[in-house]
């Protein structure tokens, strides 16, 4: 009984090694991101706020996130209709250490109408 337990065990590492060998940079990264992201985070909130728009957003991995001031930005990537990948940028408000919703909302009509 020991020895089965053992094979089973050794091929379950096996498999489990070659799934993340196999894994693609985007599916690493999102791993990644889940990972790391704390609750109330701000890039998380942003990210969070913004995805409704994308077209596929359970593909979308969060490359990057630069505070300036109260504006953060964040640079993603996300599978389009046609399954490749775009990059995009979003700018989200940070007031009183907060996304700030209404100016973030207000921004991204205004940043569309122009």
């Amino acid at each position: 009984m020991g020895k089965v337990v053992l094979v089973s065990l050794v091929c379950a590492l096996a498999l489990g090694a070659l799934f993340l060998g196999l894994a693609s940079p985007h599916q690493k990264s999102s791993i990644k991101w889940s990972f790391l992201s704390a609750v109330g985070d701000q890039t998380k909130n942003c990210f969070d706020l913004f995805s409704d728009h994308l077209k596929d957003p359970y593909t979308a991995v969060i490359e990057d996130s630069e505070m300036n001031g109260s504006k953060l930005t964040i640079s993603y990537r996300s599978k389009n209709s046609f399954g490749a990948y775009n990059p995009g940028v979003i700018d989200c408000v940070i007031s009183d250490d907060k996304l700030d919703e209404l100016a973030t909302r207000t921004n991204w009509v205004l940043a569309d109408k122009n």
